[in-house]
C-alpha cells in the first residue's frame, strides 16, 4: 500500500501548505507499519541548489549509524 500526493502551482504562487498537509495526512500510515516519506521543494529557499534530508529513527543507535553513512557518502553543506 503506497500513495503519492503532489501540488504544483501553475501560476508559481506560494501556498500556505494547508492543501498539501491534508493530502499527506491521508497517507500518514501506509498500512505496513513502516510509516511514510515526504518530499518538498522550496522549503529552504536559501539552499535552493541543494537537497535537505530529515531523518527520524527508532533510537539513537539507528540515527548515529545513518549519520555515519551519510557523512561517508555525501557532501554536507550545512548541518
Amino acid at each position: 500500500m503506497c500513495g503519492i500526493v503532489g501540488l504544483i502551482s501553475a501560476q508559481r504562487k506560494l501556498e500556505n501548505g494547508e492543501r498539501i498537509k491534508k493530502g499527506i495526512h491521508l497517507m500518514n500510515d501506509r498500512g505496513n507499519g513502516l510509516g511514510a516519506g515526504y518530499a518538498a521543494y522550496g522549503i529552504y529557499p536559501e539552499f535552493k541548489d541543494f537537497y535537505a534530508l530529515h531523518l527520524m529513527g527508532d533510537d539513537s543507535q539507528a540515527l548515529n549509524e545513518a549519520g555515519r553513512f551519510i557523512k561517508r557518502h555525501f557532501k554536507l553543506v550545512y548541518r
